[in-house]
């Protein structure tokens, strides 16, 4: 199955994601909150997205990047459209 995380990008934040989650708590305890947004401000791969994504405390994810190419990987990781098996 491919991933995001493996993508292979000389910035990739994939080994940072625990330290940059301990990093946001230390500001920011979110554990108890509900219908958050996360801000991807560096987006790249889009590991730290999916990352947050994947947490129940957030429901909107914001995902800030300027090459194409990653605006249509983005697309299709995160949008929750429904597409034909056959035609992909």
């Amino acid at each position: 199955m491919f991933s995001l995380s493996s993508r292979r990008y000389t910035g990739a934040k994939t080994k940072l994601l625990d330290s940059i989650d301990t990093s946001i708590l230390k500001s920011f305890d979110y554990r108890d909150k509900k219908n958050l947004s996360f801000f991807d401000v560096f987006s790249g791969t889009g590991v730290v997205s999916e990352y947050f994504a994947k947490k129940k405390e957030f429901n909107k994810i914001i995902i800030n990047d300027f090459l194409h190419s990653n605006f249509i990987i983005y697309q299709g990781f995160f949008t929750q459209d429904s597409f034909d098996l056959e035609k992909f």
